[in-house]
C-alpha cells in the first residue's frame, strides 16, 4: 500500500501474539507503508530525538512529515543508505502523528517494536561528543581516564552546546534497553554549535560534560549483558563507549519478554534511575515508556484526554490489581483532607500529584514495592514523635541542621549531587518562563476557540498565570538557595572536603551571609526538607504550598521532615505530638516510605526520610531501628527487627 499513515489506528490491541504495527521501505526510491506484526517480518527501528519540530515536507515522501530541520536533512540524505530496501519503522514517518489517539496507543507496541526488530538504528544527534572531543579521549585506558580526559577538554566549549540530547532524553533509553543490536550513527558533522545567547550559564561549570559522562555509563549498564563483572565489565563498557562515540555496533542476546511476575522494580531499575534527568515532552510519559514493557499494565483508553494525575492514579490501580502494589509517596489524606476519607484511602495517591520534569522526578513519587500485610493493614506504627517548627532566624541550630540532615541521608544528596539535580544551575526563572510560554499559549488558544465549555479551564489557567508572574523574584531566591546548597555539601562530603573545613564554620559562612535575606534561607531549609525526603526539587514551588519543613524527634533521635500544612497545630511551635508509621512490614524495604502519621486517625500528614538504605548496616543500623522502633512496635521489637535484617543480608551473601 502506498500511502500515508491511515486516518485509522495503526496500533491495536491484539488478543495475542505481536502487535500489529505500520512499517515503511523504500521502493524505486519513495515511500511506501504496509501492516504487519512485529514477528512477522525483518525490518529495523530507528530510534531518535525528535528535537524543535514543525510540518515539513521531504522529498520522496507524499506527504508532510512532523520532525525538525535536521532530521528531515538527514531522512533525506542519509536514512535510504541507512535502511536500503529493509523494512523500518520510524515514528515520525510511520505513525499518523496528527492522530493522538493513534499516537498515543502506539506505545503499547514499542517494547515489541524495539525488541523484534533484527537492529536498532540509534541516530546521535552531534550536540555534546564532538569530533575535536573524540580526538582529546583518543587512547583512554578506563572510564576515569576517559572522564579526566574529556573534562579537561570540555573547558574550551563554555561557549558551545554540551547536551549530548540522546542521552538526555527517556524514550531513547527505553528503546535501548529493549533492543538487542544497536547501530549507532550521527545525523550531521559533529562540529561544535554555539550556545544561543539566552541559555549561557553565567559560570561555566563541569556540568554539561559530566551530566553526558554520566548517562553514558547508565546507558551502558543498561544495555549490557547479565552477570558481567571485573574485567569482563570493564571490557564490554569500553566497547560500548567506543560504538557510541565512532559509530560502531554493540550486539547482546534480544532481551526476554517481561513476565507477570516483574514490575519496575525488577533488576533494580527504580534505583538506578532514582535520578535520572531524563526528560520527556509530556509528564504523562514517564509511564508510557517504562510501564508498557510490563503484560499487566495497558494504557487508558482514553488516555489522550487524560491529565498525568489521572493516569497515574490509573497505573497505580492497574499495579494494586496486578499484585504490583507499591507505596505512594504523596498520599491522598496529605494534599486531600477530606472529611469522608478512611484511614485506607489516606494511603492512596493523592490525584494532585507534583507534575515530573524528568526520569528521576517519575521515580521519586514511587515508593518501594509493598509486601501484603498479614492483617490487611497497609501501615503499622513505628513510634510517637515530636514534631516542631524550625526557626530559621537561629542561624547556629539551622547550621547545625543543614549538616545533620545532609550527613543523615547522605545517600539521597549524593545521588542529587552526582545526577545533577543539586547542582544544576539552569535558572528557575527560565524553567518560569518556559511554563508561563506554555499556559498563555493554551490560553490564547482556548480564547480563539470561545467555547463555553472551556470557561472553568480559561479561568484557572488565568489564576496560574497571574500566580506565576508575582513569583519571579521567589524562582530568584530558589536558585540561590540551591546554589548555596550545593556549595555546602561540597564541603562537607568527606572525600570533597578539605582538612580546614571539616568543621561549622564553613557552613556559618554559607549561612551567615543570609541573615537580612529571610526569603533564601526559608528555601535552603525547604529544599534540605525535599531531598531528605526525596521529593523532586523540580516541585519546589508545589512543595511549598503544601507543606513546611519540620524537626522531627525520635526520643533522643532528630531528623527533618514535611507536615502538610492543613496538619499544623497550635502546639506546633514547642513539639506537636504525632505518630511515625511505616508502610513495610519486614525485609529490605524495612525503615523506607516513612510517613508523619495523626495520632487520633492514623492517616498519612506529612513526610519522613528513610532511615536506612542497602549500605546502612552494622551498629549504624541498629542504633537507627532502635530509633525507629522506640520501644515494642506492632509487628515485633527493634531487636527482632534487626535479627530479620541479618538473616536476610546473610541470606544474600550467601546466595551471591
Amino acid at each position: 500500500m502506498d500511502a500515508s499513515p491511515s486516518d485509522e489506528s495503526s496500533i491495536g490491541p491484539q488478543p495475542s501474539g505481536s502487535p500489529l504495527v505500520q512499517f515503511a521501505r523504500y521502493v524505486d526510491g519513495r515511500l511506501q507503508f504496509f501492516k504487519a506484526r512485529t514477528d512477522e517480518l525483518d525490518y529495523f527501528a530507528i530510534s531518535h530525538v525528535w528535537g524543535t519540530i514543525e510540518w515539513l515536507r521531504v522529498p520522496g515522501i507524499d506527504h508532510e512529515i512532523l520532525a525538525s530541520k535536521q532530521k528531515a536533512v538527514f531522512i533525506e540524505k542519509r536514512l535510504p543508505d541507512l535502511v536500503g530496501s529493509q523494512a523500518f519503522w520510524l515514528d515520525t514517518l510511520t505513525v499518523n502523528q496528527r492522530d493522538k489517539d493513534e499516537v498515543i496507543a502506539t506505545v503499547q507496541a514499542i517494547p515489541d517494536i524495539f525488541r523484534d526488530a533484527v537492529r536498532t538504528i540509534a541516530v546521535r544527534e552531534g550536540d555534546g561528543f564532538y569530533k575535536c572531543c573524540l580526538e582529546a579521549v583518543e587512547g583512554y585506558s578506563s572510564w576515569r581516564d576517559f572522564g579526566t580526559k574529556l573534562g579537561k577538554h570540555a573547558f574550551g566549549h563554555e561557549d558551545d552546546v554540551y547536551r549530548e540530547s540522546y542521552l538526555q532524553r527517556l524514550w531513547t533509553l527505553q528503546e535501548c534497553f529493549l533492543s538487542h543490536t544497536i547501530q549507532f550513527v550521527n545525523s550531521d558533522d559533529c562540529e561544535p554549535k554555539q550556545r544561543p545567547q539566552s541559555d549561557k550559564l553565567e559560570v561555566f561549570t563541569k556540568t554539561d560534560p559530566f551530566a553526558c559522562i554520566a548517562s553514558l555509563a547508565v546507558l551502558a549498564v543498561a544495555f549490557s549483558p547479565p552477570n558481567l563483572q571485573g574485567e569482563s565489565q570493564q571490557d564490554w563498557a569500553k566497547d560500548f563507549i567506543n560504538a557510541y562515540l565512532f559509530s560502531g555496533t554493540v550486539t547482546r542476546e534480544k532481551p526476554a519478554r517481561r513476565g507477570w511476575d516483574e514490575d519496575i522494580y525488577s533488576g533494580n531499575f527504580r534505583e538506578h534511575q532514582l535520578y535520572s534527568s531524563r526528560s520527556a515532552t509530556e509528564p504523562r510519559d514517564y509511564i508510557f515508556a517504562t510501564m508498557p514493557q510490563f503484560p499487566w499494565y495497558h494504557y487508558p483508553r482514553n488516555a489522550g484526554q487524560m491529565t498525568f494525575n489521572a493516569i497515574f492514579e490509573d497505573f497505580y490501580y492497574q499495579a494494586t490489581r496486578a499484585s504490583h502494589r507499591f507505596a505512594c509517596r504523596i498520599t491522598r489524606s496529605m494534599i486531600e483532607p477530606e472529611p469522608s476519607l478512611t484511614v485506607e484511602q489516606a494511603w492512596f495517591p493523592s490525584a494532585q500529584q507534583p507534575e515530573p520534569c524528568n526520569l528521576g522526578d517519575f521515580m521519586k513519587l514511587l515508593g518501594q514495592r509493598i509486601d501484603c500485610a498479614e492483617d490487611g493493614k497497609n501501615y503499622h506504627v513505628t513510634t510517637s514523635i515530636s514534631v516542631t517548627d524550625l526557626n530559621i532566624a537561629d542561624l547556629s541550630s539551622t547550621a547545625v541542621l543543614v549538616e545533620s540532615a545532609m550527613r543523615f541521608s547522605f545517600e539521597n544528596w549524593q545521588r542529587c549531587f552526582l545526577g545533577d539535580e543539586l547542582t544544576n544551575y539552569e535558572s528557575w526563572s527560565h524553567r518560569r518562563s518556559r511554563s508561563l510560554r506554555k499556559k498563555r499559549s493554551d490560553l490564547e488558544m482556548l480564547e480563539k476557540k470561545r467555547d463555553p465549555s472551556s470557561d472553568r479551564h480559561l479561568a484557572r489557567l488565568r489564576e496560574e498565570i497571574a500566580e506565576e508572574e508575582a513569583q519571579e523574584s521567589d524562582y530568584d531566591s530558589l536558585q540561590e538557595a540551591q546554589r548555596i546548597l550545593s556549595n555546602v555539601f561540597f564541603k562537607v562530603t568527606p572525600h570533597l572536603q578539605k582538612p580546614e573545613t571539616t568543621n561549622d564554620a564553613h557552613i556559618f559562612e554559607q549561612l551567615n551571609l543570609l541573615n537580612r535575606q529571610p526569603r533564601i534561607m526559608e528555601f535552603i531549609v525547604l529544599l534540605i526538607a525535599m531531598v531528605s525526603c526525596q521529593v523532586p526539587l523540580s516541585a519546589a514551588m508545589w512543595s511549598r504550598q503544601q507543606f513546611i519543613p519540620v524537626r522531627v524527634g525520635y526520643h533522643k533521635f532528630h531528623v527533618i521532615g514535611l507536615l502538610a500544612k492543613h496538619a499544623v497545630g497550635s502546639g506546633i511551635s514547642t513539639g506537636q505530638v504525632m505518630i511515625s508509621a511505616g508502610r513495610h512490614f519486614k525485609g529490605e524495604s524495612l525503615g523506607k516510605d516513612l510517613a508523619i502519621a495523626d495520632p487520633a486517625t492514623k492517616m498519612p500528614v506529612g513526610l519522613l526520610p528513610d532511615f536506612v538504605d542497602q549500605k546502612t548496616t552494622g551498629e549504624k543500623f541498629v542504633e537507627r531501628i532502635s530509633a525507629l522502633y522506640h520501644g515494642a512496635a506492632e509487628q515485633g521489637t527493634p531487636e527482632e527487627l534487626i535479627r530479620q535484617r541479618n538473616l536476610l543480608q546473610a541470606s544474600k551473601t550467601n546466595s551471591g
